[in-house]
């Protein structure tokens, strides 16, 4: 499952692109895929919102949020699909939404890949560094 904050068509950042094509991967090798995702930066005529469909990158659903930074529909639905799901691959270590949702893969045991990409670059912890201090924090003294 990929619960991310946006996914392609968007153009919002690498990730929308990236894993729409490690999705359309797994689902051409047979894999089921599940991704979830806001409809930030996606035009509302091309893409139905807020209801699950089926695509060559898996069983999908673009969440209409009002604020992408806490979007409650996308939370309510990807809290409801990590129980369904053996692994959880996240994208973003510094999206709130991501950070609740991997405290819930851990509670649930579940598998949690998290791509962090270039977030840990010196340059990325440059842009917000109190919050980002804090959040790393929070990791490492969960190890």
């Amino acid at each position: 499952m990929y619960p991310i904050g946006t996914l392609y068509p968007s153009q919002n950042g690498g990730p929308s692109n990236t894993v729409y094509w490690m999705a359309k991967a797994l689902v051409s090798k047979g894999l089921e895929v599940t991704c979830i995702s806001t409809s930030l930066g996606i035009d509302e005529k091309e893409i139905r919102l807020d209801e699950w469909f089926n695509t060559d990158y898996g069983r999908v659903m673009y969440t209409k949020d009002k604020i992408h930074s806490f979007p409650l529909k996308w939370m309510f639905h990807s809290f409801k699909e990590i129980k369904k799901h053996d692994i959880i691959h996240l994208t973003s270590l510094f999206y709130f939404p991501s950070i609740v949702l991997s405290v819930i893969c851990v509670l649930l045991k579940k598998k949690l890949v998290w791509s962090v990409r270039g977030t840990l670059e010196d340059s990325a912890l440059r842009i917000s560094p109190i919050k980002k201090k804090v959040v790393l924090f929070g990791f490492q003294s969960e190890t």
